[in-house]
């Protein structure tokens, strides 16, 4: 199952030994995603399978400092696997022992979005010891402040966003389609509509005519709304700080 995988890091790793030139570096070996078509629950990495990763780890030599196991989470929801939050609890606790034992970080993607209750599991089980995936949740906030705090820029991303999906349902695409006929319903633009929230990055590194298309214009910021934003990304890392790092 991970041989091809092992294999391809053997030669990455070789080849930024080579770059390097005997600076050191870290590489994560991510196996955390799975195929569409193969639900999350049927794709957990078990405790079996990360020990045998750690082994081959240390027996081929390979410079892997973090892995990023299956844990059962999903972009864009809380957890909802079957065995709920303490099946959870008990798989982290043990993914956390074996990477320790073999000196290697747990890291979690897609952490942005699990719920207060979930975060403590991570910190809980792992005591601290995990890498943490924000991302994209900052850019999500910076689009809820923009609407609440210069609303007229905002409307220029919603349109811009909006161009684009209605390009992408011309073309073909089903989600885009679906994202368009929620619009039919309610037509009002906010940051938390399917259209914008799927697809609102896209307009930051979108080009057109050799630049970008909108990107300056995205860093025309008032300092009101840069002070909110600032306060609203301060409250939300320290909240997840303290859920992760700073829980009993």
């Amino acid at each position: 199952k991970y041989g091809n995988a092992l294999e391809a890091v053997e030669r990455l790793s070789a080849h930024l030994r080579e770059v390097k030139g005997g600076e050191p570096f870290d590489v994560e070996l991510s196996i955390d995603e799975n195929p569409p078509d193969v639900p999350t629950v049927e794709s957990i990495t078990s405790p079996e399978e990360l020990r045998f990763l750690a082994v081959e780890i240390g027996r081929r030599g390979l410079p892997v400092t973090h892995v990023a196991p299956n844990f059962g989470v999903e972009k864009g929801t809380d957890y909802r696997c079957p065995d709920g939050l303490e099946g959870l609890e008990r798989r982290v606790r043990e993914l956390s022992r074996i990477a320790s034992e073999h000196g290697l970080m747990l890291d979690c993607h897609s952490g942005d979005d699990l719920a207060k209750a979930t975060r403590r599991v991570f910190g809980r089980a792992t005591g601290g010891r995990v890498n943490f995936k924000v991302s994209p949740r900052p850019q999500v906030l910076f689009a809820e402040t923009l609407f609440d705090v210069q609303p007229e820029l905002f409307r220029t991303w919603w349109d811009d966003v909006r161009r684009f999906v209605e390009g992408e349902a011309a073309k073909g695409s089903a989600f885009a389609v679906k994202c368009l006929r929620e619009l039919d319903v309610d037509s009002t633009p906010g940051p938390g509509r399917a259209l914008f929230h799927s697809y609102c990055f896209v307009s930051v590194g979108r080009r057109e005519a050799g630049g970008f298309a909108i990107r300056e214009r995205l860093y025309d910021l008032t300092p009101g709304f840069l002070a909110e934003y600032g306060a609203r990304l301060e409250r939300w890392l320290l909240e997840i700080a303290e859920d992760l790092y700073g829980a009993a």
